[in-house]
C-alpha cells in the first residue's frame, strides 16, 4: 500500500491527476477490505486467548 501511495503523489506531482484519482480509489478499496478481514477476524481473538469458551470446549 506504501508503493501505491508514493505511486499516486508522484503521479500528481506530475499533473497525471486522473491516474493519480484511480489509485486512491484503489487505496480506499483496499483500506476497506482490510478493515472488513480485520473486523471479520476479531470475534476470533478472546477464543484463542482463553476468553469465551469455543465450539470444541
Amino acid at each position: 500500500m506504501v508503493e501505491l501511495e508514493e505511486e499516486m503523489l508522484a503521479a500528481a506531482d506530475e499533473l497525471r491527476f486522473e491516474y493519480a484519482a484511480q489509485l486512491r480509489d484503489e487505496l480506499r478499496e483496499l483500506r476497506r477490505d482490510l478493515r472488513e478481514l480485520h473486523a471479520s477476524e476479531a470475534p476470533i481473538a478472546p477464543a484463542l486467548s482463553g476468553g469465551e469458551p469455543g465450539p470444541d470446549s
